[in-house]
């Protein structure tokens, strides 16, 4: 696990991009505090740090292949490198180390770019084949690893972090006014676009080869969830087998082990996993509340750690801990999410680092694989609707039709229900209306009550730079019908592409990687999610109850009593942190970034501030407003340097 930066250049390499390069370096020391390295050519510069966890003493980067003309550097883990490694080997390859990463330079010289292909994990990586002076540049499947692009005409940096290619200062911190449109819809900035003009990401499960020699740019989409093969076949037994494939593949590791358990049942099977099939010291890490209120989760994480013989540690949070730690949170994040959970994940892993523990699991992906948000069914319930009405029209309108029952037996109510016919009416004006404005894009966040508030808010940002924000601009972004692909296959692809993506994915490598931590996500493996999605295409899980064959696939891993627990998040006292973080830091917001720099007007803030007071979806969206300001303020002093990445460090202890 490391962190990896550099700058390509159309013609050389220019002194103030190699000061450049090495700001992002130093920027990254976080996410590889054991070791550091450097490759420079004629046209390109790459830098890394390292964290070590396989070949902790020979696997120092950058790596090369047999005759040196190949490099690479890489962050992540491959985790079927021992089979690799061994039919590579077969193949003639000579390898020169025992890192996971050297497989990736033996792939290339055997399959060229098609060896991401053969890779299974977490991996971002830099290749420059020196013979075809290409670079590629190269993200896993499902983007657990981050690629942040900055291009111009004739160069580009690349690195892990924005915070490092703000760092270099060779980019002005400018917002793109919609990637805010985007932020106050989706309590985050989608992938591939970030806040920031002309900084984005490389897009999950893509390559981008850069020819030197012509300056020529290509990207390429080489894996793609909903192109899965249709799978028949016994659900159950199918993920049986590829979890017990996941749980020998990804304990590998030459250091300790750590589990974020909250005795819920994704994270319990991730521990189940690791103490059946690792022979290495295994962690059990939980967060509680003061008073242990209902929700907190550490009785039961501590049961379930002493029935599988690992150790276990627990931290308890506090609020106004929270609070103090809330710039140093949102920093740390890289990109602004809206998420008060943050700092739950932020302290899990700095108590992983303090025990010694660089690697810990996390139990992501079985919701958004498995219709475990209710919110997404409904997107899908929705989107079947509105497929019918684009292909039937007028014959769609029986889909639509809500009978309901008057309120009260009131006589201005059984009034006002007559009128409409007991829903007739009302649903005929509703049909009526998507008939005349109707559009190809599936239904999905258009049912998520944050993104229904930005409608009600827009007459309050009148005279700011987001005055034209646009929910019709966020919906589109979504995606569009697909012919050849089951809707119930697209709304798991845009819930893994945005949700997963951008919300967990981040939160889990950023805080992991800022307390200097490697964060593993078994349950979002590739070869997995094909296997879910494989399914799919052949039969429905939707009318089922929720999750319901990852629940009958844990009959052979977890005893019932654990199976039929209710869902257990890390799920902090959310009104109670929230109206602290506004009570404290609203004169921040006040005057801070966002106003100064007419983003959003005085006038709109104060409304929503006042009216905040009755409505917690406004209050919802004061909150995503606060982290908004206190990101942009805290990455603009990266940009100009008066945050140094020492600076940072100490704001982390």
């Amino acid at each position: 696990m490391c962190g990896i930066a550099g700058y390509v250049d159309k013609n050389a390499l220019k002194p103030d991009a190699i000061a450049s390069v090495q700001n992002m370096q130093q920027w990254l020391s976080h996410r590889g505090p054991d070791g550091e390295g450097e490759y420079k050519a004629r046209q390109l510069y790459l830098v890394m740090k390292r964290l070590s966890i396989i070949d902790i003493d020979g696997g120092q980067q950058p790596l090369y292949n047999e005759d040196n003309s190949i490099v690479l550097i890489a962050n992540g883990e491959v985790y079927n490198y021992i089979e690799l490694t061994e039919d590579l080997q077969k193949k003639g390859h000579q390898f020169q180390t025992h890192s996971d990463c050297e497989t990736i330079i033996h792939l290339y010289e055997e399959y060229g770019i098609d060896c991401v292909k053969y890779l299974r994990g977490m991996f971002a990586f830099a290749l420059y084949d020196i013979a075809k002076n290409k670079l590629i540049i190269g993200r896993d499947h499902m983007g657990e690893k981050p690629i942040y692009l900055y291009q111009t005409e004739d160069s580009i940096f690349f690195a892990s972090e924005l915070k490092a290619l703000l760092a270099s200062k060779a980019i002005p911190f400018e917002l793109e006014p919609d990637s805010l449109n985007l932020y106050l819809h989706y309590r985050y900035v989608p992938e591939p676009l970030t806040p920031i003009k002309g900084i984005r990401k490389l897009p999950a499960g893509c390559l981008l080869e850069i020819d030197l020699n012509q300056w020529l740019l290509k990207e390429t989409k080489y894996w793609r969830i909903e192109d899965a093969n249709p799978i028949h076949g016994n659900p159950e037994s199918i993920l049986k087998e590829e979890l017990e494939t996941i749980g020998r593949l990804t304990v590998r590791s030459d250091r300790p082990i750590g589990i974020a358990l909250s005795g819920g049942l994704d994270s319990s099977l991730i521990a189940k996993l690791a103490a059946t099939y690792s022979n290495n010291e295994i962690h059990a890490f939980t967060v509680g509340y003061p008073g242990y209120p209902d929700y907190d989760e550490r009785k039961e994480a501590k049961e379930l750690a002493e029935q599988l013989g690992i150790k276990f540690s627990d931290i308890e949070l506090s609020t106004d801990e929270m609070v103090k730690q809330f710039k140093a949170v949102t920093i740390a994040c890289d990109d602004p999410i809206a998420d008060i959970s943050s700092y739950g994940y932020f302290s899990v892993m700095k108590l992983a680092h303090q025990k010694d523990v660089p690697v810990v699991f996390l139990g992501q992906g079985p919701d958004e694989l498995f219709w475990g948000y209710e919110w997404v069914k409904e997107a899908y319930e929705e989107s079947i609707k509105k497929k019918n009405l684009l292909h039937k029209g007028w014959l769609a309108f029986p889909y639509y039709l809500r009978f309901r029952l008057p309120e009260s037996m009131s006589l201005g109510f059984l009034k006002e229900w007559l009128y409409d016919l007991g829903g007739f009416n009302s649903s005929y004006v509703y049909f009526k209306s998507l008939l005349k404005n109707k559009d190809n894009h599936l239904v999905f966040y258009d049912v998520d009550p944050n993104f229904q508030t930005m409608q009600e808010v827009k007459k309050l940002l009148h005279g700011s730079k987001i005055e034209h924000v646009s929910h019709e601009q966020a919906a589109p972004y979504i995606s569009t019908f697909d012919k050849s692909h089951n809707v119930d296959v697209l709304i798991t692809k845009l819930i893994c592409e945005t949700y997963l993506q951008e919300n967990g994915i981040v939160q889990g490598d950023r805080l992991s990687m800022a307390c200097s931590v490697e964060v593993r996500l078994p349950l979002i493996d590739h070869v997995f999610v094909e296997k879910v999605i494989g399914l799919r295409k052949t039969k429905s899980d939707f009318n089922e109850a929720p999750k319901f064959w990852f629940r009958q696939t844990l009959k052979h891993f977890l005893s019932p009593d654990i199976i039929n627990r209710k869902k257990r998040p890390f799920s902090p006292p959310v009104d109670e942190w929230r109206n602290k973080l506004l009570e404290v830091y609203e004169e921040d917001l006040v005057d801070g970034y966002l106003i100064k720099n007419s983003y959003i007007s005085k006038e709109g803030l104060s409304a929503i501030m006042k009216k905040s007071k009755k409505d917690f979806k406004l209050r919802i969206l004061l909150y995503q407003i606060l982290v908004f300001n206190c990101w942009c303020s805290e990455m603009e002093k990266i940009a100009t340097g008066e945050t140094t990445w020492q600076a940072f460090s100490k704001m982390l202890l």
